[in-house]
């Protein structure tokens, strides 16, 4: 068959287009939107994780800081992107679900594509080296003999750390004057600047300042790797477990390719020696979700927090 030279031209033309279109994901730098502040235990989590995930992308992940409403802001900036491939973020549970029952969100549990988790965290009941409370036992002394409120430092409320530290009060029966400083990084500038009694914070947040800090207690079912002498709440006879998961999530309609790439990408840093190695060395705590996982908790746990929300909300509302 033959062609004219304006035919042939139109057809070179139409193959490098296809080669252009069908060029493998990614292509560019890829943001991540971290829903707290630099510095806390998301920050901390992600740098983890990020240089792990950059090799096996081939791309590189650019984190922005997007504090501000126990995460809302960033979680709306996430929902709202443009669905491209070249955009996720940290979907920090359960603060990703109990922002969406307490208020009217720019989001919910069907706005975004999950794409697993790698890192999380355990709230723990943290005071300041050298002060009055030596043991978890002497603080729940203190607060259950307070005659005033006692003040209480968290990142926000209806984060992890909070709910951790609503369920203790209410188990010692004790009266909290909950101090919310906005994020975990500055709830933990709030006890070493002496401004609360105590701060509910996680693991990953109080290791870099382990001198200065002395955490009494550690929610979940173990004991931190980064504290392992530090008991939990349960050894010490409350029944406390909550904890915090960092979902990595993209806008809803983000392309398969890019979907594909992340997930394998999560699946295969999950267990990569070098990562688990600098996990070890960060003392920071692993959560690993498949993209099928990591969804099923989200909405199991929207379910449990919708029915605490009805029988004891949180907030005053």
């Amino acid at each position: 068959m033959r062609f004219s030279t304006g035919t042939a031209t139109l057809l070179a033309l139409g193959l490098i287009a296809g080669t252009v279109q069908a060029a493998e994901y990614p292509e560019r730098a890829i943001q991540l939107i971290n829903p707290n502040s630099p510095g806390g235990g998301t920050d901390i989590g992600i740098l983890t994780w990020q240089p792990h995930m950059e090799k096996c992308l081939g791309a590189n992940v650019a984190m922005i800081s997007v504090p501000g409403g126990t995460g809302a802001v960033g979680f709306t900036q996430l929902a709202t992107s443009k669905a491209d491939g070249y955009t996720v973020g940290s979907l920090n549970m359960p603060q990703f679900v109990t922002n969406t029952i307490v208020r009217k969100a720019a989001w919910n549990v069907d706005s975004v594509e999950y794409l697993g988790s790698l890192i999380g965290q355990s709230p723990m009941a943290v005071v300041k080296k050298g002060g009055q409370f030596k043991t978890l036992a002497d603080f729940t002394k203190f607060a259950q003999n307070s005659k005033a409120p006692v003040n209480v430092g968290v990142g926000g409320l209806g984060a992890a750390a909070h709910l951790v530290a609503l369920r203790y009060m209410k188990l010692i029966k004790a009266n909290f004057n909950f101090i919310p400083f906005g994020d975990g990084n500055a709830a933990r500038n709030g006890i070493l600047g002496n401004h609360v009694e105590i701060t509910f914070i996680s693991d990953n947040e109080t290791q870099p300042f382990k001198d200065d800090l002395m955490p009494l207690a550690v929610s979940g079912k173990k004991r931190a790797g980064a504290f392992p002498d530090v008991p939990t709440f349960g050894e010490l006879g409350h029944d406390i477990t909550f904890a915090n998961t960092h979902i990595i999530g993209a806008p809803k309609g983000t392309p398969a390719p890019a979907l594909a790439k992340w997930r394998k990408c999560i699946n295969e840093t999950a267990t990569n020696p070098a990562f688990l190695a600098d996990i070890d060395k960060r003392g920071v705590a692993l959560a690993i979700l498949t993209a099928e996982e990591a969804e099923a908790m989200v909405r199991q746990q929207e379910k449990v927090f919708q029915d605490m929300w009805k029988e004891e909300p949180w907030l005053k509302q």
